[in-house]
């Protein structure tokens, strides 16, 4: 397995439970998003990015590729943070990201990958965030005084496995013009997190056809731009 980055693992646990600190959520107000193809929806603050299809597949940048860790995956949402959050912090990207794969049995899905996402060993915690349980597990790297770390929350829902990430990249810090300190970790998993407790996953058809069966035709998304 990669190595973890450091910092981020001591907020494993605490951060699911902390309040919301009000500066990051009143500022702004949330908007509502569903997709009604892959049955899920969730809010998300106004001033974020909403990147479906090709543009939800994030990079880190020296880094490589943001990868699902479902052999199947397909990555169908992910709303990003505004690039300037936190002026003069090290923070280069922070999101949350949905993949769905539906070649998934809900034992798989409720197992983590370590090595490669087709090497599943038993997942580490069993977490309610909002009105959902997830299975939570985390991956990192670290080189070149850039780093990421991710922590993934799978749920089986409508015969097909839910991956949704909340991720962090950070780099420059010491070494870039303009990068003055480190980025508040545990404030911006919170925010990430008020998002992933917002989710709602509704009954839908997206699994696999089986013999004989006529596999539902998708509906395309439909971001509901309402107001909270």
């Amino acid at each position: 397995m990669k190595p973890r980055h450091a910092t981020a693992l001591a907020l494993v646990g605490w951060y699911l439970i902390a309040p919301v600190s009000s500066g990051a959520t009143s500022a702004k107000s949330n908007l509502a998003y569903t997709n009604k193809a892959y049955g899920v929806s969730f809010k998300y603050p106004s001033d974020w990015s909403l990147k479906e299809g090709g543009g939800a597949q994030l990079n880190w940048g020296y880094l490589g590729d943001v990868e699902t860790r479902l052999p199947h995956g397909v990555t169908v949402v992910a709303v990003v943070m505004p690039e300037d959050s936190y002026p003069g912090s090290d923070l280069q990207l922070a999101f949350v990201s949905v993949s769905v794969d539906s070649n998934l049995s809900a034992t798989q899905c409720n197992q983590s990958p370590r090595e490669s996402p087709d090497q599943y060993h038993e997942g580490e915690t069993l977490r309610r965030v909002g009105p959902l349980h997830f299975t939570e597990f985390d991956d990192g790297e670290a080189g070149m005084g850039r780093s990421w770390y991710v922590k993934y929350y799978h749920v089986y829902r409508n015969h097909a496995c839910y991956e949704f990430q909340q991720g962090e990249g950070n780099g420059g810090y010491g070494a870039v013009t303009g990068i003055t300190h480190r980025a508040n970790d545990h404030e911006v998993f919170r925010r990430l997190n008020a998002i992933l407790a917002s989710v709602v996953i509704h009954p839908t058809t997206i699994a696999s056809p089986q013999p004989g069966q006529k596999l539902e035709q998708p509906m395309s998304a439909v971001p509901a731009h309402s107001a909270n």
